[in-house]
């Protein structure tokens, strides 16, 4: 009886699971287009970051004029973070003037049709 009872918890543990794992995959299915462009620059957003943690200076080392080695100039890595974090920024801020000026294309062009229909019923009447 032990026995049986472990194996229906691991069966109902398996189905939660796929249950769960199912229902997110709807989800991300139904994503708006604004939706997956924020997906898009959150995920390129963490791998800038990503590749900035395991970035090495090397081009930002300078030597000294002692000629005793390297000396690692602190403010080309601020100007590093600062031109990606820009970078970051601006994808973002395109992306979004993108995505509105289809809504704006699209609303205009509704706008365009709803004016030769009226003309259309227009002319009919007369």
């Amino acid at each position: 009886m032990h026995h049986l009872t472990g194996v229906v918890v691991i069966l109902m543990t398996a189905l939660i699971v796929c249950l769960v794992v199912l229902s997110q995959a709807e989800q991300q299915s139904e994503q708006t287009p604004e939706q997956t462009i924020r997906l898009y620059l959150k995920e390129h957003e963490v791998k800038a970051f990503e590749t900035l943690q395991t970035m090495e200076f090397e081009p930002f080392r300078q030597e000294s004029p002692a000629g005793k080695g390297s000396i690692f100039n602190s403010n080309d890595s601020y100007r590093v973070l600062y031109s990606i974090e820009n970078t970051i920024t601006k994808r973002k801020r395109q992306a979004l003037i993108t995505l509105t000026m289809r809504e704006v294309d699209q609303f205009a062009e509704e706008q365009r049709l709803d004016k030769k229909l009226e003309k259309q019923l227009i002319k009919q009447e007369e």
